[in-house]
């Protein structure tokens, strides 16, 4: 069959394909990370539809993993965080990550997500979360603390099977 689009119709149907590619895109984005120095490969790809969540001195902060949070005011939020009077923080941008080795760790099996861009600070400096990931091939994914070291500076660890490197890959 062939079809045929009117000129009026053809700038609809070009802003929809390329939504279409966009939206196949970031949903094929790749969450995973190779460490070349220890020849290990980190999938968190299987984390990706996780939302975490932990309670915090100032209400509770959930963290997506290479993906947004479903908290809604949050936008597009990785890192999300709800204080008890209603507001929301983003910490750390979803489409703003990057890798690398875990260090300054007592593990040495492990892997960090950095998300940069979050809400400005008072400071003027954008707010950013490091997460830890640490491999634990007998547990599920889970929180296991949360702090502000220092201001609009954010580390979360996280014990995971998935942040367990794999050999040779």
């Amino acid at each position: 069959r062939i079809y045929c689009i009117q000129p009026s119709s053809m700038r609809a149907f070009s802003i929809a394909l390329v939504a279409l590619c966009c939206l196949a895109y970031a949903s094929a984005q790749s969450c995973s990370y190779y460490s070349g120095n220890e020849h290990l490969f980190y999938d968190i790809n299987p984390l990706k539809e996780l939302n975490l969540a932990i309670g915090t001195n100032s209400g509770k902060v959930v963290l997506g993993f290479c993906n947004h949070t479903t908290v809604e005011p949050c936008g597009n939020a990785a890192v999300c965080q709800h204080e008890p009077n209603d507001s929301f923080y983003n910490l750390g941008d979803a489409s703003s990550y990057t890798f690398g080795r875990l260090e300054h760790s007592e593990q040495s099996d492990g892997v960090t997500l950095l998300y940069t861009g979050g809400n400005i600070c008072e400071n003027g400096v954008p707010r950013r979360t490091y997460v830890h990931m640490l491999c634990d091939s007998t547990g599920t994914t889970a929180f296991v603390s949360f702090e502000e070291p220092q201001p609009c500076v954010y580390v979360a660890i996280v014990a995971s099977p998935h942040a367990c490197g794999i050999p040779n890959m």
